[in-house]
């Protein structure tokens, strides 16, 4: 990648963790991009990031750049998908692709467009990559009726907004499981689901399997908890940092294994999808999967 040049649009938090794994893959030029100037400088002051450069959203399309990854904000994901003349050897965007809230039934029509003119979209899905890592290192013995997946988190969403953010984590978890198990996911029987101003909870029922999905946003939560539960088995993702990267954990019974970050299994594929075709097509059906999956859940009327 040495001669391949990398644009980072946003300055969030999930921009910083962009750039702390895709600066590892040496990138001959690094800009991060925003509608902000000035924005931009502060984040790469705060977060000492040194030996980039920072542009304004014009920038995009004054360079040729070979990578992009939109990390802004997913209610302004089009602005970009938009706004790029050139598409890039490869773009990385992460969940959702785009809202389902701005675009609602119309979505369909937006991702034919935007497929049309990227041939190489990465959508970022870590819980892929646990899920897999989850199948490497226990073993699921009986057949698998139920996956009740939990995640806490820390952010200011409430009532939908909270499904919107966190759903995409839980929802590629049980597909990649699913597949994994070869479990056929058919038409969609029953879908209940509660919401209050902090939780958000659904169980999706399939003819063969059952999905509870239970997600808890507190504002000052300094450390997320997620974990499933798989038939009878709880499973715990732990988290500890160090030098600023995540390293990963599963605990069950009464084991703990350490497991490659799922966010490197990401962009190693991002990256790898460049020549290996069949990876982006993987994450394009899933991609639409999941969006599908979202318009049903989303638009499905509210248990009284």
């Amino acid at each position: 990648m040495s001669k391949f040049s990398l644009a980072i649009i946003g300055s969030s938090s999930i921009a910083q963790i962009h750039y702390k794994f895709l600066k590892e893959y040496n990138f001959s030029r690094i800009f991060f991009i925003g509608r902000s100037v000035k924005k931009i400088l502060n984040f790469l002051k705060d977060n000492k990031i040194s030996e980039v450069k920072a542009g304004e959203k014009r920038k995009i399309n004054k360079e040729n750049f070979d990578v992009i990854a939109i990390c802004n904000n997913t209610n302004y994901h089009q602005d970009y998908l938009n706004l790029i003349v050139n598409a890039p050897k490869l773009l990385i965007i992460e969940k959702p692709i785009i809202s389902i809230k701005i675009f609602k039934k119309d979505y369909k029509i937006y991702l034919q467009k935007i497929y049309k003119k990227f041939k190489n979209i990465i959508v970022v899905y870590p819980m892929v990559f646990l899920a897999r890592s989850i199948s490497d290192f226990i073993s699921i013995k009986n057949k698998i009726k139920q996956i009740e997946v939990n995640y806490y988190t820390s952010g200011e969403q409430r009532g939908d907004e909270i499904f919107i953010d966190l759903s995409p984590h839980a929802l590629t978890f049980f597909y990649e499981i699913c597949k994994i198990n070869k479990i056929k996911l058919d038409k969609v029987v029953q879908i209940k689901k509660t919401i209050k101003p902090k939780v958000w909870v659904a169980t999706i029922i399939y003819k063969n399997i059952k999905l509870l999905m239970n997600f808890k946003k507190i504002s000052k939560r300094k450390k997320s908890k997620f974990y499933v539960k798989i038939n009878n088995l709880n499973i715990s993702r732990i988290t500890k940092k160090k030098n600023g990267i995540f390293i990963n954990y599963l605990k069950f019974n009464k084991n703990i294994i350490q497991v490659q970050n799922p966010m490197k299994n990401v962009f190693d594929d991002a990256i790898d999808s460049i020549v290996k075709k069949k990876i982006y097509k993987e994450n394009k059906v899933l991609t639409k999967w999941l969006m599908e999956m979202t318009e049903k859940i989303y638009f499905k009327n509210t248990a009284k």
